[in-house]
C-alpha cells in the first residue's frame, strides 16, 4: 500500500486464512508513524474489491483523520461498548457533538454482557436515547480463554459449541452471536448494500 502497488488481486497474499474461502484476517500492529495510518483507506478499498464483506477493528477514539475517513466510508458501524450507563451517555454526547456518524448505520454491541445487571438492555433503552439495534455478547469465561490461546475458530466449530441451545453452558453466547450476525445483515439490507 505504501508503495502504491497493492491491488485487490494480491491483497490475499497478506492475509491469514481462518476458514478457507470464508474468513481471512489482515493483522495489524500498533502503528506509531502517522504516515502509515494514511495507508488504511487504501488497504480497505482494495479489500472491499476482493471480499464480499470487510470488517475493520478501530481503536477507541476518533481523534485521527484516518478513523473519521473509515467511519464515513463504512456501511455499518458496530459500536462496541462496556455495560456502563456513563458509556452510553458518552456516546450520545459524542454523536451530538460530532456529525461524522450517521445514526442509521450504527449497531450497538455490549461486550461481556451480564443480563442481571441493573444496566441491562431493557433499562438502558428506557433511560437513554438509544432505542434500537442493541445487541449483547454475554460474558463467557471460555470465550476469553480460547481467544487468548488463539483457538477461537476451532472451539466455535466443535459440534458441542456450534449446536448449543440457549440454556446450555455456552448457548447464550452462540444465540446472541447469531442475533448480532442477523442484525448486521438487516442493517446492510436497510442501507441497500445486500439484496
Amino acid at each position: 500500500a505504501y508503495s502504491n502497488k497493492l491491488t485487490p488481486e494480491i491483497i490475499k497474499n497478506y492475509t491469514k486464512i481462518i476458514f478457507k474461502n470464508r474468513l481471512e484476517v489482515i493483522g495489524g500492529d500498533r502503528i506509531e508513524i502517522e504516515s502509515e495510518f494514511a495507508q488504511y483507506p487504501v488497504i480497505i478499498k482494495n479489500a472491499n474489491k476482493a471480499y464480499d464483506m470487510v470488517f475493520v477493528d478501530l481503536t477507541n477514539g476518533f481523534d485521527k483523520q484516518y478513523q473519521k475517513d473509515i467511519i464515513e466510508a463504512s456501511d455499518v458501524l458496530v459500536w462496541n461498548l462496556e455495560q456502563q450507563y456513563d458509556e452510553i451517555n458518552k456516546i450520545i454526547k459524542f454523536k451530538e457533538k460530532n456529525h461524522i456518524i450517521d445514526e442509521n448505520k450504527i449497531i450497538y454491541l455490549f461486550n461481556k454482557y451480564e443480563k442481571n445487571s441493573k444496566y441491562n438492555i431493557k433499562n438502558i433503552v428506557r433511560n437513554s436515547k438509544i432505542k434500537k439495534y442493541l445487541y449483547a455478547i454475554p460474558y463467557d469465561y471460555m470465550l476469553s480463554d480460547v481467544i487468548q490461546d488463539g483457538k477461537l475458530a476451532n472451539w466455535i466449530l466443535t459440534p458441542q459449541i456450534r449446536n448449543s441451545k440457549p440454556l446450555d453452558a455456552h448457548g447464550a453466547l452462540i444465540d446472541e452471536s447469531k442475533k448480532l450476525c442477523e442484525g448486521i445483515i438487516v442493517k446492510l439490507k436497510e442501507q441497500h448494500i445486500m439484496k
